[in-house]
């Protein structure tokens, strides 16, 4: 993350998504799926967003993983052997 004095307000997608090291896109997702505290100033002709640094760090400490590994068995499980040689068949033909 970029470092930001924690008071100062991010007052668009680009400042927020400069913040987050991410695109302006992947913020503004975040925002509608995954619950990323912006706020909006609301106006007759729309509305502005801000957001504050702290509540930003302190929302992406707070998320969990997208995948979560229950078991360690899970980490050394092999490939299925039915699926190689697809991959490699398409990474063949790629290569053309």
């Amino acid at each position: 993350m970029a470092q930001f004095s924690s008071d100062k307000k991010l007052q668009s997608w680009k400042a927020i998504a400069n913040f987050l090291e991410h695109s302006e896109r992947t913020v503004r997702r975040g925002e509608m799926q995954e619950g990323m505290p912006v706020d909006r100033h609301q106006h007759i002709s729309g509305s502005r967003i801000f957001a504050y640094p702290a509540e930003l760090s302190k929302w992406l400490s707070s998320r969990k993983p997208a995948v979560a590994i229950n078991s360690a068995s899970a980490l050394h499980k092999k490939p299925c052997s039915a699926a190689l040689p697809f991959v490699k068949i398409s990474w063949l033909s790629w290569q053309r």
